[in-house]
């Protein structure tokens, strides 16, 4: 333990690192014990277990320090001298006092992952008009339980504060995320500092001595009003609060300082959090994703646009929660601009071979196209590239097997047209699960004589020297022996034919979709790839944005489990309307018997009703559920339709909404979803004295 000048030493304080500080004359500024016994108990009140406390040296000082750690025993029955002994040495060696204002269970332990309670709410106001901030701040949110001023001024002079909102409940367990996201939205709102939605950002202590850049002063207190709110009242006004936009700084400067040193592999094949440590952050995930896209688009290998919509998909599939598309924008920009500052302006996009041999058609030539090349009514066209994806055990490949089926005997599917075409089915996870299910389908149905053949075997599609000629040579074989045309040749599954590619690379991805092409080109027929959902189902299909981008019709299933009720809902159509939801369960078919004796099944898909939430894709159903929770949490901010309905507003209804999707939304991009349900019958919009009102139908919660 280090001599310090003011304080006594507390018994069983242990200081990590100090003594690796050099000697230093001590400073002319004391702490404040006052505003030190103030702030712990704003802070601490009802926390148990260890507050982190962090030490670093302030820019513009004449000697270094390595940063240390230390945590104060919360139930340490003087914590305020153990507070005031930390403080008291880092005031003598020119070192900020910081600490996470929140507890976590063990010494040692300050990252994200390991806050587990805290009792406020903060925002940090360090740049633009502070005083108009803070205006707007209370004035929406309310009265602040502390105001704190930081040390630090803005160039025109006004301090810098940190504002504190007390809660009149430890919040803990999910209630953690709920306070990350509300600080993130405050933040974001306001064009403060965003670095407070991680949980362990810490923060100076008032009380302790600022000592930036040769000024001394120390972190003071301006106003403390014992005033504590609700998480959920403080969500539903900041959910209502207007964004502050035009009052300096920008909500959305989220640039941080270092370089990424994360290799593009590293980034295309993970996924990265929020409160990522090291490489592992999102920033530098993204860095080094988009800085790969620009890179493409300056060599001439793709457009601007190409660019950007990669970098999109990217945020949304890996970084939870993605980055709002004004922050990506902003980075976008800023790694571009980079770029063409260090290598000179961008090629244009490469011609490919045969450019001058394109076909090109006149506008006065053009007659209106008035057949599609549907051969499945409204669904699967000719030529085309499908991918029909769910969970597992989803029902997915018995729906892909009665769909194949259906299209080989020509009969009608769903009280669709069906056109009938030879079909190949590649099985390439193996044959015997296949054989069974059209074995199931040839004795359900009796039907003989099918244009219908499996590929039991797996098959590469990633290399270009490795499958993709084989199984054109084999269609065209089976089409000569069955004396029909071929419709369609169904991959199952897509991970398969990757043989050990990285779903989630541009490069693999993208020799994938050229194999694919080169098959369904050449043999004019449908290609479709059975694959798998995300982690993330309400994301789509697994695997890089390139997929999708090169798919004509997705299909995805999801099964209720509780209903026992699968669905089909076709969520991507180039060329059709873009509808169509299919129903269905599976019913089983007695095979025979294995050599024991027992009895060997399958089955098959039959047509079933499904429910209202049953149709829901899995987003729909999170925003049904968020309603929920939001009118059953609303407090005082409950509201009343006309007809005396429950009812919250829609901006508290979309806060809810993006804890639960873990990611932001849109003004626009909530009501484009929101927008099914309240035409499905599923929640009820009204207006009320300027404001939209959400409710369940029925008053339901």
């Amino acid at each position: 333990m280090p001599n310090v000048r003011l304080g006594a030493e507390v018994p069983g304080l242990t200081m990590l690192d100090f003594n690796d500080a050099p000697s230093l004359n001590p400073a002319t500024l004391e702490p404040d014990r006052e505003a030190l016994a103030t702030y712990l108990g704003v802070i601490a009140e009802g926390l148990d277990g260890w507050l982190p406390f962090r030490g670093f040296i302030d820019q513009g000082q004449a000697h270094t320090h390595r940063p240390y750690n230390e945590w104060i025993d919360l139930n340490h029955s003087d914590a305020v001298s153990v507070l005031y002994t930390m403080s008291a040495y880092a005031a003598g060696h020119g070192i900020a006092a910081y600490c996470i204002p929140g507890s976590v269970t063990s010494r040692g332990e300050a990252k994200a992952r390991d806050v587990h309670q805290i009792r406020n709410i903060l925002v940090d106001i360090d740049a633009g008009e502070i005083h108009t901030k803070l205006a707007h701040l209370a004035q929406w949110i309310g009265t602040p339980t502390l105001i704190i001023e930081s040390g630090g001024r803005t160039k025109d002079g006004a301090d810098k504060l940190h504002v504190y909102w007390s809660l009149d409940e430890v919040a803990e367990g999910e209630d953690l995320d709920r306070v990350a996201k509300l600080r993130h939205l405050l933040a974001v709102k306001c064009g403060t500092d965003t670095h407070f939605q991680s949980l362990h950002q810490p923060i100076r202590i008032p009380g302790s001595v600022y000592h930036k850049h040769g000024h001394t002063r120390l972190v003071t207190i301006r106003a403390h009003n014992p005033v504590e709110y609700s998480l959920d009242d403080l969500i539903g006004s900041a959910s209502d609060m207007p964004a502050l936009t035009a009052h300096g700084g920008s909500p959305f400067d989220f640039n941080e300082a270092g370089r990424s040193r994360l290799g593009l592999d590293a980034a295309l094949g993970g996924t990265f959090n929020e409160g990522g440590e090291g490489e592992n952050t999102r920033f530098a995930a993204l860095s080094a994703v988009i800085g790969h896209e620009v890179r493409m688009w300056h060599d001439g290998r793709q457009s601007e646009a190409e660019a950007w919509e990669k970098a999109g998909s990217y945020n949304e599939a890996r970084i939870t929660p993605p980055w709002p598309a004004e922050r990506l924008r902003s980075e976008f920009e800023r790694l571009k601009a980079k770029h063409l500052a260090e290598n000179g302006p961008a090629n244009a996009p490469k011609a490919q071979p045969g450019d001058a041999s394109l076909p090109l058609i006149w506008f006065d030539d053009i007659e209106p196209n008035l057949d599609s090349r549907d051969f499945v009514e409204g669904v699967l066209c000719d030529g085309e590239m499908s991918v029909l994806y769910g969970e597992s055990n989803s029902g997915k490949t018995f729906f892909a097997t009665d769909l194949a089926y259906h299209v080989a005997i020509g009969a009608p599917w769903r009280e669709r047209d069906v056109e009938a075409g030879g079909v190949v089915y590649c099985a390439l996870e193996g044959g015997a699960g296949i054989k069974n299910r059209l074995a199931a389908l040839k004795q359900r149905y009796g039907v003989c004589d099918v244009p219908l053949a499996v590929v039991p075997a797996a098959i590469d599609l990633l290399k270009a020297d490795a499958d993709t000629e084989r199984l054109i040579a084999l269609v065209q074989a089976a089409a000569e022996r069955l004396n029909v045309p071929m419709r369609l040749v169904v991959i199952d599954t897509l991970s398969r034919a990757l043989a050990g590619g990285n779903e989630n690379a541009s490069d693999d991805m993208g020799a994938l979709v050229r194999n694919a092409d080169r098959i369904r080109q050449t043999l004019n027929v449908h290609l479709q790839f059975v694959h798998h959902s995300g982690k993330d189902a309400a994301k789509g299909a697994r695997g890089h944005s390139l997929l999708r981008a090169a798919t004509d019709t997705e299909i995805e299933i999801s099964r209720d489990a509780d209903l026992e009720v699968s669905s089909a809902r076709v969520t991507k159509q180039r060329e059709l309307e873009g509808t169509g939801e299919f129903g269905f369960k599976l019913e089983s078919v007695l095979l025979g018997t294995n050599r024991r004796g027992k009895p060997v099944t399958s089955c098959v898909v039959v047509a079933a009703q499904m429910g209202a939430l049953s149709r829901l894709d899995p987003e729909q159903a999170l925003l049904v559920e968020a309603l929920r929770e939001a009118i059953e949490k609303a407090g005082r901010d409950l509201q009343f339709l006309a007809d005396q309905t429950p009812a919250v507003s829609v901006g508290k209804w979309k806060f809810f909404a993006e804890h639960r999707l873990k990611r932001d939304l849109s003004d626009s991009a909530f009501s484009n979803r929101t927008s099914r349900l309240v035409h499905a019958g599923l929640v009820k919009k009204e207006r009320k004295e300027k404001r939209w009102l959400a409710a369940l139908p029925n008053g339901e919660t």
